[in-house]
């Protein structure tokens, strides 16, 4: 392809992301370019990955830094995490082409190569496997930096990767199907911040003291304890938080006579 052709093709990603911004794009070289929402050395969300291979077009959801591989091993490894099942459901839609891998680049003189080292299908993957994968890609760096060769060596953890014939039409569906997951990986935090809602402390406070009264009053029709002492627990239950959990054991006790 020719640059023009490359550009073009380049200049409708940001449509699909609602980008607006510059310099969302890094060319690695004249074949291979990143995208973000914002490219930053300190950013940890994921880059999509364009690639230009002969007759083929091919986009990848990659994380080839520590800061981003964190990022999406805490979003993975987090416990009772709900957004988790969201993330699976989508990588899981995803047609048989798509696949998972965790590859080695390297460069020698401007040329530069993937290495496979696993791969499968992404709408088979799960979250255990995701995390052995970033575990892997995490000891693969690890084995590099101790080798110190004079080749560019990196561990590039591919989530999504989809080879296409060049086709506008086609690019721009293979867009469309990476936009929901790749604006969702760019949100890891929004996602558990969303699906995590906050305590209403009123209404728990509400059912708690529902509870009680319900206990109160089991007792007392039960006679198992005065009017008088029922009011003085109900008192003692609104006006002393450290007796809270006590009264509540207290009046268990007693109803199971």
């Amino acid at each position: 392809m020719s640059i023009e052709q490359i550009e073009n093709w380049l200049n409708i990603i940001p449509e699909f992301f609602n980008v607006k911004e510059k310099n969302t794009f890094l060319a690695l070289s004249s074949h291979e370019f990143y995208f973000a929402l914002n490219i930053n050395k300190n950013d940890d969300k994921p880059l999509l990955l364009i690639r230009d291979e002969f007759e083929w077009i091919t986009i990848s959801i990659v994380y080839d830094d520590p800061k981003q591989l964190k990022d999406l091993k805490n979003f993975i490894t987090m416990k009772n995490n709900p957004s988790l099942k969201d993330l699976l459901s989508i990588l899981n839609s995803l047609d048989p082409n798509y696949k998972t891998k965790l590859v080695k680049r390297t460069e020698k003189n401007g040329d530069c190569k993937y290495i496979e080292i696993r791969s499968y299908i992404t709408n088979r993957i799960d979250g255990y496997l995701i995390n052995r994968l970033i575990i892997e890609t995490e000891g693969t760096r690890q084995e590099i930096f101790k080798k110190k060769t004079d080749n560019f060596e990196k561990p590039v953890f591919i989530l999504t990767q989809l080879s296409i014939p060049k086709s506008q039409e086609k690019f721009n569906d293979a867009l469309k199907q990476s936009q929901t997951l790749y604006l969702f990986l760019s949100n890891l935090r929004g996602q558990v911040a969303f699906a995590v809602p906050k305590r209403d402390k009123t209404q728990e406070m509400q059912s708690s003291y529902n509870a009680l009264v319900k206990m109160l009053n089991e007792a007392q029709k039960r006679n198992l304890i005065s009017p008088q002492n029922r009011r003085e627990l109900e008192k003692q239950w609104r006006t002393n938080s450290e007796m809270k959990q006590e009264i509540v054991t207290r009046l268990e006790a007693i109803l199971k006579n």
